[in-house]
């Protein structure tokens, strides 16, 4: 007797990624462009993805997608990504309310984590970096946190290796997840 035919798999879809195939879980339309959820990022209570645009920008470019629930921690992000006008930190590209929710499109900084990097150094995969290095990169981070307090009157609240990325063209140090964010005349 024949074996029944197992029912067909539904595929994952997937979006076409600068030249590669790759699955996502979800498309998020955020006002007039669709977004391509390709992956959870960053913290697990916080809802946070790296997203996908094909048609942003040749062959398409990488956003974090941010869902939050509508009240002060909204309001207060919204309030800081205001201030965050400068490349050296994500930018809102647009957001929209969809009933008791916030989605926010931020643009993505591409590079490592310096938690990752150092992990990297200290398993033997990557030379250390040179002290001459360490220290520029250390100080235009810090060039970054004193513009930051100063002009743009913004407190990130949680500057640690996970939320400084390293990026390679030019090598520097930029901070990320703006979420404890605050700004100064708030408090």
């Amino acid at each position: 007797m024949a074996e029944p035919a197992e029912p067909p798999q539904n595929p994952q879809p997937t979006v076409n990624v600068r030249g590669r195939n790759r699955p996502y879980l979800e498309c998020r339309r955020i006002r007039r462009r669709d977004y391509y959820l390709l992956e959870r990022v960053g913290r697990p209570h916080r809802e946070s993805y790296l997203a996908f645009d094909s048609l942003a920008g040749e062959g398409g470019s990488f956003f974090q997608v941010l869902s939050l629930p509508d009240g002060e921690a909204a309001r207060q992000l919204r309030r800081v990504q205001r201030r965050l006008k400068s490349d050296a930190f994500p930018r809102v590209v647009e957001w929209q309310k969809h009933r008791h929710q916030i989605d926010v499109a931020l643009t993505w900084i591409e590079g490592i984590s310096l938690a990752d990097y150092l992990q990297n150094i200290r398993e033997g995969r990557r030379p250390p970096v040179e002290p001459e290095q360490a220290v520029r990169l250390v100080r235009g981070l810090a060039h970054g946190v004193c513009h930051l307090h100063r002009q743009l009157q913004v407190n990130h609240g949680d500057i640690q290796p996970a939320n400084v990325i390293i990026t390679s063209d030019p090598s520097r140090l930029r901070l990320i997840d703006f979420g404890s964010a605050w700004t100064t005349d708030w408090t």
